[in-house]
């Protein structure tokens, strides 16, 4: 093999390497700013919900849409669940999740965070009473 050849397959191989990582390098910075806007909207609804509960004591609202919040944003689709109900029917515990739209084309990570503010977040599914954060 001559040199002009070993050049070429090293020129070759770095151009490979570069179209395989770079839409890696372009996706991730995005990703980030998707995962921190999911972040700061289950915050946001978790506010919501402790403030509502505290001037009305009715208990926590059962729906994104009673918040005033849509269930799509910035690549993420968020949903709440009611988790429990006391005898006069108000929703005592909840949680609020964040899922990529398009996993691994509108971020990586699943988000949730519950009535306390927990915030949880797994890399392969969504975090929710059925799939609790493993310890």
């Amino acid at each position: 093999m001559s040199a002009s050849h070993k050049v070429l397959s090293v020129g070759g191989l770095a151009i490979l390497v570069a179209l395989v990582l770079w839409p890696r390098c372009i996706l991730r910075p995005r990703f980030a700013s998707q995962e921190s806007s999911a972040i700061s909207r289950l915050r946001m609804i978790a506010e919501r919900e402790t403030a509502d509960r505290a001037a009305h004591a009715e208990g926590f609202a059962d729906s994104l849409s009673s918040l005033g919040f849509r269930d799509r944003e910035r690549g993420y689709a968020f949903s709440m669940q009611v988790i429990t109900r006391d005898a006069s029917g108000r929703v005592t515990a909840y949680i609020v999740t964040a899922a990529p739209a398009a996993p691994g084309r509108t971020g990586t990570r699943y988000f949730s965070l519950d009535q306390n503010g927990i915030l949880a977040y797994d890399t392969y599914r969504l975090v929710d009473e059925r799939n609790p954060l493993l310890q």
